[in-house]
């Protein structure tokens, strides 16, 4: 029986003889009364919980224990849930206690497995080495005194602005996915924390770095580099010099992709997301086949000590040639390196220089109409080749 339920209604209403009567309101849908033949007068809600599309009816109280007015407004909360995918019969605390309970490591993994991320490995170093304490707390634990606190000890009082500015872009992102994250319809968090940074105007700009190994200093560089590195450390250096890849990107060469035969390797999930394939000059091709006659791994190039993976750091081999050269040199540094005497030294245009460097295309020419093999830059690649590791002292 459809009705407009009101208090005259509900009190007019004739007691059934046998089975029960459900008098389902007219103005709210899923909001009803049952009377039973005792006379017993109930508020209920029904409706379907979305994520299995099961009916469920659920009991509001008994009239005139509760009023209806008060039937109707918690009808109308169940009647969302149930909208929402949330079951009803969880109650406040228990959603509240599990939604409390996550914490920023399970966030990161929700985060990682949620999108498919080629900076997974990068999001995951980073957040642990300058978050790494707060792994096992909550998230919603996480407040915006705590975020300033952590920015201004490491940008300001300890001077790594950008390594920090970094960390925080990652957790402002991770913590985002927070806000549209839920359990049985409860946000994992209300308010982001990283916000605080930019509600207190933190100057966060960083000056772009433009530092590079000069050319009269590739020689003792190289020199350096060859006798007091090992095996590894130098030829993953030699060949971030020489052909100018990205830190991660070089690391993560795999044997599978490295042709010997043509004298090619390919590069994956590259950060403009296509694969990048480079020809060998004779130096990096003997160096290769060094590496492959004596691999002790048979994925990785660059394998970490266990070999269950790419090598992740050789800061101790690098700070080894800093200090006997005093160059300050970075990954990246030698990236700039292979960009700059392409240009200064060898008068390589621009164009090309992005292209050698994986660049994105700009523009719809250089996108659709303009395209190349990686043969058409061997000469180039081993033009710098023969500069840069020519009569090392």
């Amino acid at each position: 029986m459809h009705r407009q339920i009101t208090k005259k209604v509900i009190e007019s209403i004739s007691t059934p003889d046998t089975r029960e009567l459900l008098l389902r309101d007219t103005e709210l849908k899923g909001f009803g009364i049952r009377i039973s033949p005792s006379g017993t007068k109930t508020f209920f809600a029904e409706g379907f919980y979305k994520p299995k599309g099961v009916g469920k009816r659920l009991s509001l109280g008994r009239y005139p224990v509760i009023s209806i007015d008060e039937a109707r407004l918690k009808a109308r909360k169940i009647l969302y849930q149930l909208y929402s995918g949330i079951d009803p019969r969880l109650t406040d605390n228990k959603i509240a206690e599990e939604t409390h309970q996550i914490t920023l490591h399970q966030l990161l993994d929700k985060y990682c497995s949620a999108r498919t991320l080629k900076s997974e490995g990068d999001y995951r170093r980073v957040t642990k080495r300058v978050f790494g304490d707060w792994f096992d707390k909550p998230v919603r634990s996480i407040s915006r005194e705590d975020v300033e606190s952590r920015y201004r000890l490491l940008a300001i009082k300890k001077g790594r602005k950008a390594q920090t500015n970094k960390a925080m872009r990652y957790l402002n992102t991770i913590l985002n996915f927070a806000l549209t994250e839920e359990i049985n319809g409860t946000p994992l968090l209300l308010k982001n924390p990283v916000k605080v940074l930019s509600d207190k105007r933190y100057d966060r700009s960083v000056k772009p770095k433009k530092s590079f190994i000069e050319a009269h200093k590739l020689a003792p560089w190289v020199d350096a580099v060859q006798r007091l590195c090992t095996p590894l450390a130098r030829h993953l250096l030699l060949l971030q010099l020489q052909t100018g890849l990205r830190d991660s990107e070089s690391k993560g060469l795999l044997w599978k992709d490295v042709d010997f035969d043509n004298r090619l390797f390919t590069v994956r999930n590259t950060k403009n997301g296509s694969d990048f394939t480079i020809p060998m000059s004779t130096q990096v091709y003997r160096f290769l086949l060094d590496r492959k006659h004596s691999a002790c791994c048979e994925t990785y190039v660059f394998p970490n000590k266990t070999r269950t993976g790419p090598v992740t750091s050789i800061r101790k081999q690098m700070d080894k040639v800093r200090t006997e050269t005093g160059i300050q040199f970075s990954h990246h540094c030698l990236r700039r390196t292979f960009a700059t005497l392409l240009n200064k030294t060898i008068q390589i245009d621009i164009p090309t220089i992005a292209v050698l460097l994986n660049h994105s295309p700009q523009g719809v020419t250089q996108k659709h109409y303009v395209s190349s093999q990686p043969t058409d830059f061997r000469d180039l690649y081993q033009r710098l080749s023969d500069f840069t590791l020519a009569n090392p002292h």
